[in-house]
């Protein structure tokens, strides 16, 4: 299986999760490019707000799309994802796990208890607050693979320093490395309203740029000949969101980050 991990579980970390977790429901051709069929792609939502993860476990993820724009997105994926019956309230099977997720690493695959299954997890989403990236950084690497990377679509300064180098009072001479750390942007709007709950604010694009080319791994799949950042982008857009990749001179500090 190829696996994502979402980190963490606040507003716009669940809002991607229900994404992602609707694409990976959808119909065999809900990824058109350099994705395996249905039910290959596993997505996980590292939610450490302990009400928040048990009311997804138990219900689900519930999403209220906020517009008439927002609603327009969950039609479109309604289209592959049979299960969305109410356009209103809009609820997704979310996988959400507790900190447990970062506890042990073993060449690459983890185990986790709670859906007995054991993947793989080439490809972390960061969708965290700017204080908190520094420990996450660490606990991260435990459980990405050599060849994973993380997609960083946080507001703020300098996490992708922070992502790829260390900083006392860590003492490892690196974290991630510059090659394994992919930044972006996007203005999607989300607003979490209370445990299980995320209302879908607003939509917007998504920008993404990656330092270098970087081939992923998973099982006997080796995507070659297109960088994580193009991954993502095509990811994104098969389920109706508007991803590009940004221009390679984009200043994401200086153009977007406020």
């Amino acid at each position: 299986h190829r696996s994502v991990l979402i980190v963490s579980g606040g507003s716009m970390g669940s809002l991607f999760s229900g994404f992602l977790t609707a694409a990976a429901a959808a119909s065999d051709n809900a990824f058109q490019v350099s994705i395996p069929p249905k039910n290959h792609l596993q997505v996980l939502l590292r939610a450490n707000w302990k009400e928040h993860r048990e009311a997804i476990q138990k219900n689900g993820l519930r999403v209220i799309p906020y517009s008439d724009a927002c609603k327009s997105i969950w039609k479109s994926i309604q289209s592959e994802y049979k299960q969305i019956e109410d356009m209103n309230t809009i609820s997704i099977p979310v996988r959400a796990v507790d900190d447990s997720v970062f506890d042990e690493r073993n060449s690459g695959f983890t185990k986790f208890e709670a859906f007995d299954f054991v993947i793989s997890l080439p490809q972390v989403l960061l969708l965290d607050k700017s204080y908190n990236t520094e420990s996450l950084a660490h606990e991260i690497k435990k459980v990405l693979t050599d060849s994973g990377v993380c997609l960083t679509l946080q507001n703020g300064m300098g996490n992708v320093e922070i992502l790829q180098v260390a900083i006392p009072p860590f003492v490892s001479p690196a974290v991630l490395g510059k090659d394994r750390v992919v930044q972006g942007n996007t203005s999607q709007g989300a607003v979490l309203m209370g445990p299980g709950v995320v209302k879908h604010a607003g939509t917007g694009y998504i920008t993404i740029a990656a330092p270098t080319p970087v081939q992923l791994h998973v099982e006997e799949l080796i995507v070659g000949g297109q960088n994580a950042a193009e991954w993502w982008v095509k990811t994104l857009n098969s389920i109706h969101l508007p991803a590009q990749l940004a221009d390679e001179n984009v200043s994401f500090a200086s153009a977007h980050y406020q």
